[in-house]
């Protein structure tokens, strides 16, 4: 059986910066007692890698067989079907290492994500997809040839709601101000197509404002008493 300070060591002298899977799946297993079920560690890399299933349990595997089982950190059951850290879960002092270690990991990496982000153009993520009007151009920048066609009318804004849905979801992956901002400049884009203009658009909201107030009280209906 692996002991615990074999696990800070690991940590502190052989995980990588892109090693991300590898620290969530610790990470889970630490948390939860030195077990963990498959679907549990594949959703720990969901917020790293929020793509398909499939990739998650080719991810999870190649992690497991190349990485972590290289140290024998792990045992699979296979009839309940459950991973279990091949190590004592006593010494809470070392827990608490090694889940402070796996935190500032995963932490350094989305700054690093976070940092590059405005830098990068994933042509594999976009392929098809309304994008911004300098995206075309700092492609050119980056050396590369964007082929593009335009789409205007219903086509545009069957494309601005398709956009709508994918923004929606990065703002609930990766809440952040640049992820508010892309919301509402799509909320614009569909505004102008019905033939509002963008001040137009942000009066309408201070009037609706006024009138009915924000959401910053956070008041949530439950119901509502007619008084006899």
């Amino acid at each position: 059986m692996m002991n615990l300070q074999a696990i800070v060591n690991y940590l502190e002298s052989n995980l990588v910066q892109e090693d991300v899977n590898q620290a969530a799946i610790l990470l889970t297993l630490l948390e939860n007692g030195g077990r963990a079920t498959k679907q549990n560690l594949i959703e720990s890399m969901m917020p790293y890698n929020p793509h398909m299933q499939l990739y998650f349990e080719h991810s999870l595997a190649r992690v497991m067989t190349l990485h972590l089982a290289e140290q024998a950190m792990f045992t699979y059951d296979e009839v309940n079907q459950h991973y279990f850290l091949n190590s004592s879960m006593e010494d809470t002092f070392l827990i608490e290492q090694a889940i402070r270690l796996l935190h500032e990991h995963l932490n350094q990496w989305r700054n690093g994500q976070e940092a590059h982000r405005s830098d990068q153009v994933i042509v594999s993520e976009v392929l098809g997809k309304l994008v911004r009007d300098n995206i075309p151009a700092i492609i050119r920048e980056d050396g590369r040839v964007p082929l593009v066609e335009r789409v205007s009318g219903q086509d545009l804004q069957a494309k601005l709601y398709e956009k709508l849905t994918e923004e929606h979801l990065e703002l609930l992956l990766r809440p952040n101000l640049d992820e508010i901002a892309d919301v509402m400049e799509v909320l614009i884009g569909i505004g102008k197509m019905m033939g509002y203009s963008e001040t137009e658009i942000l009066q309408a909201r201070q009037t609706r404002r006024d009138q009915r107030g924000s959401f910053d009280e956070g008041f949530v209906l439950t119901s509502v008493v007619r008084p006899k």
